[in-house]
């Protein structure tokens, strides 16, 4: 036989026993997007055994170091078809970006099929973690046991796989609804945007074969942002009024200079005060 493999490309090669077979977890430290080394808590897994949970993963750890201590665990190991029904509003089945984009909700994104992601407490339970699997894969004293899984009858008779038709048309029924609401919000403030006229006499032209909301406004500020503008312009304009020749510009300037050159003498007098009364002593 050869050489057992350790590490495929950066990830630490953990042999698991599931009954005859060997099973290999990949396992590799997640360094936060943007953030540094140092401010990394999480353990990324591959290859997770399906149907796996955090009670499994628990005990894995605790086989390896009883000192090892997690905070949470998310696992991704099997698709569940009732999610598309029982997960929240909005969550798989959203047609916002299709025309309202500014309205749709930011998601996170999944974890692959077979990953998982396990978060410590800090930095420091995070190294205590993965220098115990390196400590463990290198003596290859013992081997880890899987936990035993339950028998696959009992698996599959305790899940709901049945996709209701009823639930399944109000769930439908609901989303084409919310797209419509935000398909009428999207108009309406397209319509608003349309009867403002600018200090030019211009006003928004929409062609007639632009269907969605991201092809009708394009590059088009909207209805808030031209407020905002209208506001600035009209706050540069009153500032206009008051420094409009240079001479009320230089006489503005020899009032904020003769202020901060009276303010200076205040402060110097208030040192001069204090250092007199340090000097002076009674006894």
């Amino acid at each position: 036989m050869g050489e057992e493999v350790t590490t495929i490309k950066g990830f630490s090669v953990l042999p698991l026993g599931i009954g005859k077979a060997v099973h290999s977890l990949l396992v590799k430290e997640q360094i936060p997007q943007g953030g540094k080394k140092e401010d990394s808590t999480q353990l990324f897994l591959v290859n997770v055994p399906p149907f796996s949970n955090a009670t499994n993963i628990k005990k894995l750890l605790k086989q390896i170091n009883p000192a090892i201590i997690t905070a949470d665990i998310n696992l991704h190991t099997h698709n569940d078809p009732t999610g598309y029904i029982h997960a929240q509003e909005g969550k798989w089945v959203d047609l916002a970006p299709l025309s309202a984009p500014d309205l749709a909700i930011k998601q996170e994104r999944p974890l692959p099929l077979g990953c998982g992601l396990v978060s410590f407490l800090d930095h420091d339970g995070l190294i205590l973690a993965i220098n115990s699997i390196q400590k463990f894969i290198t003596s290859k004293s013992s081997k880890l046991v899987w936990p035993k899984l339950e028998p696959a009858l009992t698996r599959y008779s305790g899940e709901s796989n049945i996709v209701e038709p009823i639930a399944l048309e109000a769930e439908i029924a609901q989303t084409m609804a919310n797209f419509e609401s935000q398909e009428h919000e999207a108009s309406n403030e397209v319509q608003q945007m349309r009867n403002i006229v600018d200090e030019d006499g211009f006003t928004l032209v929409v062609g007639s074969n632009k269907k969605t909301r991201s092809q009708i406004l394009g590059g088009v500020r909207r209805l808030d942002d031209l407020k905002q503008a209208d506001n600035l312009k009209q706050k540069e304009k009153e500032r206009k009024k008051v420094d409009f020749y240079r001479f009320q510009i230089r006489e503005r300037k020899k009032q904020e200079m003769g202020q901060l050159l009276n303010k200076f003498k205040k402060d110097q007098e208030k040192v001069k005060e204090m250092r007199e009364r340090r000097k002076f002593r009674p006894y």
